[in-house]
């Protein structure tokens, strides 16, 4: 019920915001919520996540840079922070670079590595999530899968609603 209502009160935010978007993707585009950095890795992780040519009519990286500065609470930024920080260390661990000087095929491998799970594994990640009780002590597996479901999630949400599916009768 608490989650009914939450989603009738902030979707005529989320649908503000996405209609703020709904243009060419800015190629000077400037984070509110994000620094450059991170912004830079959500505009990656967003087109691995959604065909390249699927975020020309919405710019989906500044979508969630406002969802993320005008919708979450502060205790979910700083989850989204931290699952970023932790997202970025794994990958310097695995790359033994910077996720910065990275390139594409090894973001996507590294993403391909949290997505591509089994059924069983992904029942796990879900309740692993979803039975936290404090969320200040989650680890890094946590945290990262917090980071990449919220992108995955306000990605495809934006992109859906952006783009009305046509069907064919």
């Amino acid at each position: 019920m608490t989650f009914a209502l939450g989603a009738t009160i902030a979707t005529p935010t989320l649908m503000s915001l996405l209609s703020s978007c709904n243009s060419k993707a800015e190629s000077n585009w400037n984070p509110l919520f994000l620094d450059s950095k991170k912004g830079e890795v959500l505009q990656q992780l967003s087109n691995i996540i959604l065909p390249t040519n699927a975020t020309l009519a919405i710019n989906i990286p500044k979508f969630i840079d406002l969802v993320l500065n005008d919708v979450i609470s502060p205790s979910e930024q700083q989850l989204f922070l931290n699952g970023a920080v932790a997202f970025e260390e794994a990958f310097e661990r695995k790359y033994h670079t910077s996720i910065h000087k990275g390139t594409t095929d090894e973001l996507e491998n590294l993403l391909s590595h949290y997505f591509r799970v089994s059924v069983e594994e992904k029942t796990a990640i879900e309740s692993m999530l979803s039975n936290v009780q404090h969320p200040q002590k989650k680890n890094d597996k946590q945290l990262i899968y917090s980071y990449l479901f919220f992108i995955r999630e306000y990605s495809i949400w934006g992109y859906a609603t952006a783009n009305p599916v046509h069907r064919n009768n």
